[in-house]
């Protein structure tokens, strides 16, 4: 078995590229539409630094476990990456970035993530590990769409 994985998870959506950018690049937006705040919002403490590279947004809690994701990249409206530790249950990084591009007024984001995985991780859970974290990616991207274009349709009334 490879010892990596990665993941790709893509979704258009009718908002204009800047607001989508924002809410991914931004950990104070991206706490409104990811999977993992939903299922314990409690274990987020307030982030650390204004949007963009060096932003910090830290978790302890008995559901998502502890870590923290660090902005580490911001290529302004075509490209994040984000540094992703966990601590607990166990010691991991991954990497997770976006690619965005705008298509006749709608913005196509792909959010990608991938990682090493150490033995024996790598024989028994990488494709546990990359089916959650797909249908995680394919579940935050939908709520990323649903909030988007809510705030487009707000914004335009």
């Amino acid at each position: 078995m490879p010892s990596e994985y990665q993941i790709e998870k893509s979704v258009v959506i009718d908002a204009p590229l800047e607001l989508v950018y924002t809410q991914c690049l931004d950990l104070n937006n991206y706490n409104q539409w990811n999977t993992w705040y939903e299922e314990e919002p409690s274990a987020y403490l307030p982030i650390e630094m204004q949007a963009g590279v060096g932003q910090v947004s830290k978790w302890n809690g008995d559901v998502v476990g502890t870590g923290k994701i660090t902005v580490t990249k911001d290529d302004r409206y075509s490209h994040i990456e984000k540094k992703l530790e966990f601590e607990e249950p166990f010691e991991s990084v991954t990497s997770v970035w976006y690619d965005f591009e705008e298509i006749n007024g709608k913005t196509s984001v792909v959010w990608s993530a991938g990682g090493d995985l150490s033995y024996p991780i790598e024989v028994f859970m990488k494709v546990m590990i990359e089916s959650n974290l797909s249908n995680d990616f394919n579940h935050g991207l939908t709520n990323l769409k649903k909030r988007c274009e809510e705030m487009k349709k707000e914004k335009n009334n």
